[in-house]
């Protein structure tokens, strides 16, 4: 729970009667976290009420028969969200309708004070679920610019969400690059430059939604996505395939209506390598970011920057084409070497997908 929930006053208004309820109630509350406030007229209560906005509304039951003043009060209680409670000697009958609680006057002391400690618990308790429910709502808006809907839910139920934490598990990455970016934007103003890569990454990043994947990081004219963490699904290899495809039709698409200030068509290249990474949140308990590390990271990134290379915009490493199987149809792409590797990797020219 934040801070200054922890630290909130509760503030009650009483409105008092002959039996002078006051000096049987304020004894009874913790005085450190409770402010309480005495009027004796239901008409200075209302306008008492606009000006401390209190959380609970305790009427005294001698004000029952003035049924209009005591309406237009709890109208005044609620739009503050405060409770307005009757405080009755004996038993409220029909009038305690009109109450969101009824606190019996005439009980020892001990059971008094438990029942006013109880209502202050409660209040407190809806408070704090009311915040949990911003926050959640905050975090979900948040989470939203990174991962899909049902990614987001995934993590907002994951009890590792909020700690330093993570796991090693199977995941496809995927590096996208707009190609020669530096020329594009030397011939643009810098607002019409960030506003058209903006726009441009917007739909590239609701083709990763669309398919189950998770924008990682946003690198400048590039893109780090995943597929299968923090989430995993049984088609992340095929959903990662299906989305660089798909990037590749939607270019062809935006390359025919493209601006006018857009002189050459965009290319962009794309690598996509799956295998056994850390997922999770890194960094001190200050700041934390989910982040994936792991070799296949480092070699998706090496093939997005080979597509140069090799004159395609999709390569793939073995264990990517492998888990596709007969699914796709690809290219076997040879090379002398990634950069960073001792082992010999195989690449792959993704071409089409063979399934639907």
């Amino acid at each position: 729970m934040s801070e200054e929930l922890e630290s909130q006053i509760t503030r009650i208004l009483l409105v008092e009667g002959e039996k002078h309820e006051r000096d049987l109630i304020q004894p009874l509350l913790p005085g450190a976290s409770c402010e309480l406030t005495t009027v004796n007229d239901i008409v200075v209560a209302v306008q008492k009420a606009n000006e401390i906005k209190p959380d609970f509304v305790f009427v005294s039951s001698e004000y029952v028969s003035k049924v209009e003043n005591l309406e237009e009060l709890k109208k005044a209680s609620h739009m503050f969200g405060a409770s307005f409670v009757l405080l009755s000697s004996a038993s409220a009958g029909a009038s305690a309708a009109q109450y969101d609680d009824v606190v019996r006057t005439d009980q020892g002391k001990t059971e008094l004070s438990h029942r006013l400690n109880n209502l202050l618990e409660l209040k407190r308790a809806k408070l704090e679920l009311t915040w949990m429910k911003q926050r959640l709502k905050n975090d979900r808006k948040l989470l939203t610019k990174y991962f899909s809907e049902d990614i987001v839910e995934g993590i907002l139920q994951d009890e590792h969400a909020n700690s330093l934490s993570g796991r090693h598990q199977e995941a496809t990455i995927m590096f996208f690059d707009v190609r020669r970016s530096t020329t594009i934007a030397e011939n643009l103003e810098p607002q019409i430059f960030a506003e058209f890569l903006s726009e441009f990454f917007t739909d590239i990043m609701d083709l990763v939604y669309g398919n189950k994947g998770s924008v990682n990081k946003l690198l400048g004219d590039g893109i780090m996505s995943t597929f299968g963490c923090p989430v995993p699904t049984e088609n992340d290899v095929l959903n990662a395939a299906k989305c660089a495809l798909q990037i590749r039709n939607h270019l062809a698409t935006f390359n025919d209506v493209r601006p006018d200030y857009i002189i050459e068509p965009i290319r962009v290249g794309m690598g996509i390598a799956t295998g056994k990474v850390f997922a999770g949140n890194i960094g001190s308990v200050r700041r934390m970011e989910y982040t994936v590390l792991g070799d296949p990271v480092n070699l998706a990134s090496r093939l997005e920057s080979m597509t140069k290379d090799a004159k395609v915009d999709i390569l793939i490493d073995g264990n990517t084409r492998h888990r596709l199987g007969n699914l796709i149809k690809c290219r076997k792409v040879e090379h002398s070497g990634v950069r960073g590797k001792l082992q010999e990797i195989e690449i792959f020219s993704l071409d089409e997908l063979l399934v639907r």
